[in-house]
């Protein structure tokens, strides 16, 4: 999502999409914690631990909608500053 697609939004759908994506955030945020959490007591109960670098790493994942998010509350805020 780029700047300039941002401002083009209403406040109205600024606000919307900011409702939408931490929505999305907060469902794979918990669905990524559990499944990394059983990664990770699966990994030490077999005695493979090759399987919690890669659990960890998952959590990048939610990356891009978090800076997404942040975007969204920057313009949202430089927009209600001009007010």
């Amino acid at each position: 999502m780029a700047n300039k697609n941002l401002q083009e939004f209403s406040i109205e759908e600024l606000q919307s999409k900011k409702k939408t994506i931490k929505k999305l955030v907060l469902g794979l945020g918990v669905l990524m914690i559990m499944a990394c959490t059983s990664l990770v007591i699966l990994s030490v109960s077999m005695k493979k631990y090759v399987f919690i670098p890669i659990a960890t790493g998952c959590i990048i994942t939610l990356l891009p909608t978090g800076i997404a998010l942040v975007q969204i509350n920057k313009e949202l805020k430089s927009r209600s500053i001009q007010r």
